[in-house]
């Protein structure tokens, strides 16, 4: 999986030429600097680290930030996020009443005590901006598009949050119908690694259960 910045119609006249490499050099995609092409590296590259067989804990591990004493911030709003966060500062591209716009990442991630960051920043290449803002804070990377692989943790990451699909099949079939992110995860099950020095996630009641 992975963000698409814009319709994959561009991408599609290429598909002849795509089947024809291998993963690994489809994951090279990651250094382009065209959206689509930048899109499809990290899609590969989940390919590779989010597999069927993958071990790790429940849930996308936001919650371990709850009880923070200090600020939260939330860059990129995702379901769930107020019964994970009780009062948490959001950064939206378009930010609704009580949030905030992305140019206010260099006044909020500064000093923060946490941040829970949305995968999509790495194929719109915002997230190494934010891991340098928010140096020092504890970290999540949240969404689907999130690699979950611990060689991220060496960036200062934390904890990793992503989807590991179980019907790769049955979630084709929605997004070619249109179904949205937040219906992907009845199709596999949501995943976090800590780092091994994190404390562990406390409990977190989410729609009641």
């Amino acid at each position: 999986l992975a963000y698409l910045p814009r319709n994959a119609r561009d991408l599609i006249g290429r598909l002849p030429e795509f089947r024809k490499m291998s993963l690994k050099q489809l994951a090279e995609f990651s250094g382009s600097w065209d959206p689509l092409e930048m899109a499809l590296g990290v899609a590969a590259i989940n390919a590779h680290y989010n597999r069927f067989d993958l071990q790790g804990e429940m849930g996308n591990g936001a919650q371990a930030f709850g009880r923070e004493a200090g600020r939260v911030v939330v860059v990129g709003a995702f379901p769930g996020l107020s019964e994970m966060l009780p009062n948490p500062q959001v950064i939206e591209n378009d930010p609704r009443p009580g949030e905030y716009p992305t140019i206010a990442m260099d006044t909020l991630l500064p000093g923060c005590a946490a941040a829970v960051v949305a995968s999509s920043t790495l194929v719109n290449r915002n997230l190494p901006r934010i891991l340098r803002l928010a140096q020092g804070s504890r970290i999540a990377l949240v969404g689907p598009v999130t690699p979950l692989t611990p060689r991220l943790h060496a960036y200062g990451v934390e904890i990793l949050g992503g989807l590991v699909i179980r019907d790769p099949k049955g979630l084709g079939e929605a997004i070619r119908a249109g179904a949205l992110p937040r219906e992907f995860g009845r199709f596999g099950q949501y995943l976090h690694l800590r780092r091994e020095d994190a404390a562990p996630a406390r409990p977190c009641r989410l729609n009641g259960r």
